[in-house]
């Protein structure tokens, strides 16, 4: 189990008890950490971690290895998610929404609604993502 915090680490959990604190330092974010998951795909899992920062972070499965994906300049990462195939989506506290196709952050959508940006998820097999946004609104996109 994993945990991002205020401070931008990420803490590593065995059962309850806290196994490993990862700081800014040792690759953990610099500033807060909005969003975490694990992303299982045919290659092994891997945990995705996404901040204040605008950098998405792709760890293996032990918080060992870390790949560092920046985003656009100034912006908050506020969610990750897996979208149908082996893609990830970002939503960014600006309302955007991004794909990361290899190295790089490629728009998917401009503008959720008034808001911030909070929340993002995909279907499971659909390529649909649902967004919420602290205007009180959600979107179902295709």
């Amino acid at each position: 189990t994993y945990t991002g915090a205020m401070t931008g680490d990420v803490y590593v959990w065995k059962e309850n008890q806290l196994a490993t604190i990862i700081t800014a330092d040792k690759g953990g974010h610099r500033g807060p950490v909005f969003s975490m998951f694990t992303y299982v795909s045919p290659k092994g899992s891997s945990i995705v971690s996404g901040g204040k920062d605008g950098d998405v972070k792709v760890w293996d499965a032990e918080m060992k290895k870390c790949r560092v994906f920046k985003g656009p300049a100034g912006k908050r990462v506020r969610s990750v998610c897996r979208a149908a195939g082996s893609k990830l989506l970002i939503g960014l506290h600006t309302n955007d929404i991004f794909e990361l196709n290899g190295d790089k952050f490629v728009e998917v959508l401009s503008g959720h609604a008034e808001g911030e940006l909070f929340g993002l998820a995909t279907h499971p097999s659909k390529p649909i993502f649902a967004t919420a946004s602290n205007d009180k609104s959600v979107g179902i996109w295709d």
